[in-house]
């Protein structure tokens, strides 16, 4: 119940970086025995990691050879490390797929929401200040922290972070962002307590309105540290991850569709390449960015919307198309009788490489869309991006 009776220091101590001292003779320990050494502080040069090396010796003179006698047991450890205390950190997110069959307004199974990110704003692991102490985030961080993201956010009712991971807008915990007037960013302010609950489990979600169509694409996280006076930690914005909110099945798009008020008569072919047979969905743009969505079906001479797996339509004038768009919005023009033509199909995919808007090359399931034109005098015929 007694400690030991420890002898003065022999040898080592303040400002060396070893210690001998000597335990009084009349005391028995067995080799397994545990000793506790008290430091009151130390001083370290660098951030590489302080090992300590403990060696049990039969005299005093055996330990200050050290090397030239071997001790009865010894040990070397870790005593202490460096570590980052604050690391924003993204995990993997497993986003929904927009639904072609819905005229792309909602996510597959009529779904409104979508994780867009995993983001871990918390405090990493365990981790003590200089003076031994629980690191806290309010000693290096204010309570301005930014978290964006940017990306199409054209069709977005909501961006939040759900706390509990699940995207429910209607359960809290929640706290929503501040998308801006262009629609391709949307900016959390959280406090210190709030970084602390945004962790693995936590989700960025987008809550999308059910009426525009969703462009989705690459959304990218990024983070600003409020520093606060005296704190140490990197100022300016710092990225942390991007994920992909893509179309189902696969699309293709014509530039540049000529109506018969143009010079040229112009004609678009459709094929599936897939497996898979699906319908194929357009989307008809004017110059002026009004849109109307119809099916392949809806268009003159075509019986079916379905396009069968292999196969490829006939010929399709361009100006049937816009008919057929007129048909569902009387109000619809053309201008000046220029389109854009986004065709979509219920098969195939297509590549993207996730790096801005940078698209990979096609696989060869995905929809394929060949643009012509004819000239009304029959003698120039030529292809159409």
């Amino acid at each position: 119940t007694n400690p030991d009776v420890y002898k003065a220091i022999v040898e080592g101590g303040a400002n060396f970086n070893y210690v001998i001292f000597g335990v009084e003779d009349d005391t028995d320990h067995n080799p397994t025995d545990k000793f506790q050494i008290i430091i009151d502080s130390i001083e370290v040069y660098n951030k590489d990691p302080l090992e300590v090396t403990y060696g049990l010796y039969h005299s005093e003179s055996d330990a200050s050879s050290k090397t030239a006698v071997i001790p009865y047991t010894s040990k070397s450890d870790v005593l202490l490390k460096f570590d980052s205390a604050y690391d924003p950190d993204c995990g993997s997110v497993t986003t929904k797929k927009i639904d072609v069959k819905d005229e792309f307004k909602s996510f597959e199974n009529g779904e409104t929401v979508t994780p867009i990110g995993a983001v871990d704003l918390s405090i990493s692991g365990s981790v003590l200040n200089k003076n031994c102490c629980d690191f806290g985030l309010a000693s290096i961080l204010g309570n301005n922290n930014e978290l964006g993201i940017e990306g199409d956010f054209n069709a977005c009712g909501d961006v939040f972070i759900d706390f509990d991971g699940d995207c429910d807008p209607t359960t809290l915990p929640i706290t929503s962002a501040t998308i801006n007037g262009d629609k391709n960013e949307a900016t959390f302010t959280l406090t210190v307590a709030e970084l602390s609950s945004v962790n693995s489990t936590s989700r960025i979600c987008m809550e999308v309105n059910g009426t525009t169509p969703i462009n989705g694409g690459p959304y990218t996280a990024k983070f600003t540290a409020d520093v606060a006076a005296g704190g140490s930690y990197p100022s300016g914005e710092q990225e942390l991850c991007t994920s992909e909110v893509s179309r189902s099945g696969s699309s293709a798009r014509v530039t540049f569709a000529i109506t018969e008020a143009g010079v040229y008569r112009n004609y678009v072919r459709i094929t599936n390449p897939s497996n898979l047979d699906g319908k194929v969905y357009m989307t008809v743009i004017a110059d002026d960015g009004t849109s109307v969505a119809i099916e392949l079906g809806n268009v003159s001479g075509i019986t079916s919307s379905v396009l069968n797996k292999g196969a490829s339509t006939k010929l399709i004038d361009v100006n049937d198309i816009y008919k057929a768009a007129q048909t569902k919005s009387p109000g619809f023009s053309h201008g000046d009788g220029n389109l854009r033509i986004d065709f979509s199909g219920e098969f195939g995919t297509n590549d993207r490489i996730i790096d801005g808007d940078t698209l990979g090359p096609e696989s060869r399931t995905a929809i394929i869309v060949n643009a012509f034109g004819i000239s009304r005098d029959g003698n120039s015929v030529f292809m159409l991006p």
